[in-house]
C-alpha cells in the first residue's frame, strides 16, 4: 500500500516546539537510517543518539533553527543553528536547513526524506496493508492527523 504522509508546517511556531520526530520517523519510514551511525568527524557527542530536539525561532533579522543535543561535555555548546547571515525569510525554509543537518548527523547526507510545496511537507512510504494500518497511527501524532 503506497501512502501519502503530509504535515503542514506552522507559518509561526513556538519556540518550544520540537520537530525532530518528524524528521527522524519521515528517515525511519523511508529506511535511510543506517545501522551504524556515520563517521562525519565531529566531535562524538554529535551523533544520533544524542540528538534532543530540533526547534524554529524568529530572530532579529530572520528565522533560524536550532539542534540540540543531550550528554555534552562540559564547556561544548549543546546546540547548533546557522550564522546571523544565513538566516531565512521564514520558519519552514530555517526548519529545512535543521533538517537537512539531522539528515547529515543521521545519515552522513543532507537529503531530506520529504519535500515542501510552501508550508506543506510531504513523502510517500510503501508498507504491505497491516503495516500501513500501523504506519497511519504511528505517523498520526507527528503529522497532526
Amino acid at each position: 500500500m503506497v501512502q501519502l504522509n503530509t504535515f503542514t508546517f506552522p507559518d509561526t511556531p513556538a519556540p518550544e516546539d520540537t520537530f525532530l520526530d518528524l524528521v527522524l520517523s519521515a528517515l525511519r519510514e523511508k529506511g535511510l537510517i543506517p545501522d551504524i551511525p556515520p563517521d562525519l568527524g565531529l566531535p562524538t557527542y554529535i551523533s544520533p543518539a544524542n540528538l534532543e530536539a530540533l526547534v524554529c525561532v524568529k530572530e532579529d533579522g530572520g528565522w533560524n533553527y536550532y539542534l540540540h543535543f543531550r550528554d555534552v561535555p562540559a564547556g561544548a555548546a549543546n546546540c547548533i543553528g546557522m550564522p546571523e547571515a544565513y538566516l531565512r525569510g521564514s520558519a519552514v525554509e530555517a526548519f529545512l536547513e535543521g533538517a537537512a543537518a539531522v539528515c547529515r548527523i543521521v545519515t552522513g547526507k543532507p537529503d531530506l526524506p520529504f519535500f515542501a510545496a510552501g508550508n506543506r511537507l510531504m513523502f510517500t512510504s510503501y508498507k504491505p496493508a497491516a503495516k500501513a494500518d500501523a504506519l497511519e497511527t504511528a505517523l498520526a501524532s507527528c503529522f497532526g492527523r
